[in-house]
């Protein structure tokens, strides 16, 4: 088969004429090896990352205001926690889904130089039909958690479509799948306006129906 006849609009011995109808999704095994991103809000999960709790957990800083970590009852129990994640994570190996980790570089610090005590909640990125929409986290304890993650999901090969920018917040809790085609998009403590407006401008490129 001659691969050339596959290319859209290709005439042999003549100028390439660049079309524009063609998708991104059309493209996406070809071009990133897989169809990354959530093709079934409601499917069988085939791929998930995750972070096995780890020393930031212990650092001297959340001692000295547990509230600030969000953390009403004080510090957590590393042992437990990391007791928790093995069984969840041989769980879902269990299933046939692809495990990957986090893998960050160390010290595990974010924006402020506080530790990044949430990064066991990998559920961050904003996954979409596509690829990833990389979030802003409003809370001090989270903000920097992205770079982690983005690096990553960039390691991995998976597309970065956008990332939360300029002074827009959101994070992935502001957004729940109600079926294959539709989400409810939120704001308040966690997502502000402007931060629901960038992922709803992915969404509608997406083809995906939202309410607020």
């Amino acid at each position: 088969m001659n691969k050339l006849n596959q290319i859209p609009s290709y005439q042999k011995g003549m100028p390439y004429k660049p079309i524009y109808e063609t998708d991104f999704l059309d493209e996406l095994t070809a071009n990133w090896g897989e169809e990354w991103g959530i093709h079934s809000a409601f499917g069988k999960i085939k791929k998930i990352m995750v972070y096995r709790p780890g020393e930031e957990q212990k650092d001297p800083l959340i001692a000295k205001d547990y509230q600030l970590f969000n953390l009403p009852e004080g510090p957590t129990d590393l042992a437990k926690l990391q007791e928790q994640h093995d069984n969840l994570v041989a769980v879902l190996k269990a299933e046939g889904i692809d495990v990957v980790y986090l893998e960050p570089k160390s010290p595990l610090i974010g924006t402020f130089g506080i530790p990044l005590r949430s990064a066991m909640y990998c559920r961050e990125a904003i996954m979409v039909k596509g690829g990833v929409v990389i979030s802003r986290s409003a809370a001090a304890y989270k903000k920097g958690l992205e770079v982690f993650q983005a690096k990553r999901l960039m390691e991995l090969g998976c597309p970065i479509l956008h990332t939360i920018h300029g002074k827009g917040v959101f994070e992935t809790s502001n957004m729940v799948w109600i079926d294959d085609h539709s989400v409810i998009l939120a704001t308040g403590m966690r997502g502000n306006i402007e931060g629901r407006d960038q992922v709803e401008q992915i969404l509608r490129g997406l083809g995906v129906d939202y309410q607020f």
